[in-house]
């Protein structure tokens, strides 16, 4: 089982970008909110599907 950390960085592999200020306000197919186990899961199945999918995670990493 990975840690959510290790899931954080390993998202990007995906093609899921992190989002933080301004940057949400570009077009995505799927915006995630939260990157807890449900939030990285929803992002990596999205990307997987080959939607441009956003995070938005108040503190990345932690």
């Amino acid at each position: 089982v990975r840690s959510q950390d290790e899931a954080r960085a390993g998202i990007k592999n995906y093609g899921v970008v992190c989002l933080g200020g301004s940057e949400v306000a570009n077009d995505y197919d799927l915006l995630i909110v939260g990157g807890g186990v449900a939030g990285l899961t929803a992002a990596m199945y999205g990307a997987q599907y080959g939607l441009k999918t956003g995070l938005v995670e108040r503190m990345m990493g932690g």
